[in-house]
């Protein structure tokens, strides 16, 4: 499943980048002192998130000596461009320069 298609989008504000005015998704929530509040993030952020899960799992199973999960001992797929609605990209531009 795509990752844009697990949430669903609200306009509101970014408790992560602290942007406002653009589309958000709860993730969980955060609670403080008694008062229990939705955690939103905006496309950028949830991507991000996303990642950072990756490579901490990665991490963890690097540190216990693990075998690659089957899923990860296939070739990668053929990459496909990341679009995030409204922020343009140049990913491509830098894996250029840097290769």
């Amino acid at each position: 499943m795509e990752l844009w298609a697990r949430f669903t989008f609200e306009r509101g504000s970014c408790h992560r980048c602290e942007r406002t005015g653009l589309p958000v998704a709860e993730l969980g929530t955060m609670e403080a002192r008694g008062l229990t509040v939705p955690f939103r993030a905006c496309h950028w952020c949830i991507f991000r998130i996303e990642q950072l899960h990756w490579v901490e799992a990665e991490r963890a199973r690097l540190r216990a000596g693990g075998p690659l999960p089957e899923q990860q001992a296939r070739p990668h797929p053929k990459r496909r461009a990341l679009c995030v609605p409204g922020i343009p990209l140049r990913i491509g531009r830098l894996l250029k320069a840097s290769a």
